[in-house]
């Protein structure tokens, strides 16, 4: 009498047997995957070459994430190459004029070329430091008048892109100028301002294209900060002199007493820089001012008069200059950070392919012919070995 075996037992049953025939074929591959392996690194170690091939590339492969990660970064310094001449087109607008000159009646305004010329210095920089010679030439728009000139030196950390304190330097300076940091955050950050002699935040003023480069705009403003007496103008006056300096002959001042001078600037910086190197492209409108403050307290009046205006944007001939040495120190970034580990990772990868794979052929060729009369080896698994009975 024969059983009847329920359903569920029969799926049971069959469930088993396929779980048992997925397990032999498992074993099968992973003993051949074994046994080739063995059989391929067996045949590899014959040849020095091959060998001296995966070791190669190995190394590769691990130096393209130690570049990467630990040599470029090293290597990310502020280079201390400037070489470059800026022109910025500007206007100067004077409202008094120093004691001893012709008093402007009315505002004058002369059209006026900003000429800044940005040398390295190699004799005064070192591995911590970058300095730069900054001279700057105000000269009328024909370019035959030198209205002003000056000449500084920049000392620039080269990892932070931040003005420090070095020797060379023609004062201590704080923030950023000539460059920003690499990688530039979109937050205020500190801005030198020569003017003034101090670092002021500078917001972050949203993003913009400069011939096709993105960039980000910062923005800075001051006022009335103190400032060194101008060449031309005095420290201080009688009060005769004072009316008669400012076209107020009311004031409320005797004519015999003497008055001290403040001088105080205010003004705004405008500055595009293109964010992955921390070069500056471009200022589109900037302006200075100076102003002159006499009185205040006991003294019975008060009174602040402006004396010149400086309103500047740089060239567009300048702005493209700019822009092809932003590109250049991108390029060069891209190089440490993109390109040399990948191609670190490319050459391993093929010398590792080449090791594994050149010469196998042969070699194993080589071995069965050099077996001559020995006939297969014992429980070989070579399939050109393998003879039926």
């Amino acid at each position: 009498m024969s059983a009847i075996m329920p359903p569920r037992l029969k799926d049971c049953g069959r469930m088993s047997g396929f779980i048992m025939w997925l397990d032999r074929i498992s074993t099968y591959f992973r003993s051949g995957v074994k046994k080739r392996a063995l059989s391929w690194w067996h045949t590899v170690r014959k040849s020095r070459a091959n060998l001296a091939l995966l070791v190669v590339g190995t190394l590769l492969i691990l130096m393209s994430p130690v570049w990467h990660l630990v040599v470029a970064p090293a290597l990310r310094v502020v280079a201390n190459d400037f070489d470059s001449i800026y022109f910025f087109d500007g206007s100067l607008t004077t409202y008094l004029s120093a004691p001893g000159q012709a008093p402007a009646v009315v505002p004058i305004v002369v059209p006026v070329v900003l000429e800044q010329t940005q040398r390295g210095r190699p004799d005064l920089s070192n591995s911590e430091v970058s300095a730069v010679q900054v001279n700057n030439r105000l000269l009328s728009s024909d370019g035959r008048t030198v209205i002003n000139k000056t000449q500084r030196i920049f000392t620039i950390d080269r990892r932070s892109g931040e003005l420090v304190s070095a020797p060379g330097q023609d004062r201590k300076r704080t923030g950023y100028y000539l460059v920003f940091p690499f990688d530039v955050p979109p937050r205020p950050l500190p801005y030198w301002v020569e003017q003034i002699g101090a670092a002021i935040p500078a917001r972050f003023a949203g993003r913009e294209k400069v011939e096709a480069l993105p960039c980000y705009q910062f923005e800075a403003e001051y006022h009335n900060r103190h400032v060194p007496t101008p060449e031309g103008y005095p420290e201080a006056m009688s009060g005769a002199q004072l009316k008669s300096f400012l076209g107020m002959p009311g004031l409320p001042i005797g004519d015999a007493v003497p008055v001290d001078l403040r001088f105080v600037a205010s003004g705004r910086e405008i500055v595009l820089v293109e964010p992955e190197a921390g070069t500056p492209v471009d200022y589109p409108g900037s302006e200075q001012s100076v102003s002159v403050a006499a009185g205040g307290g006991s003294a019975g009046f008060a009174v602040t008069r402006l004396l010149f205006k400086f309103d500047y944007s740089m060239r567009r001939s300048s702005v493209s200059e700019a822009v092809l040495v932003a590109r250049d120190e991108m390029a060069k970034l891209r190089l440490q950070f993109l390109y040399i580990p990948l191609g670190f990772l490319a050459l391993g990868a093929v010398s590792v392919l080449a090791g594994g794979v050149a010469g196998i052929r042969f070699l194993r060729n080589a071995d069965g012919a050099g077996g001559g009369g020995e006939g297969p080896r014992q429980g070989s698994d070579d399939p050109d070995q393998m003879r039926s009975v």
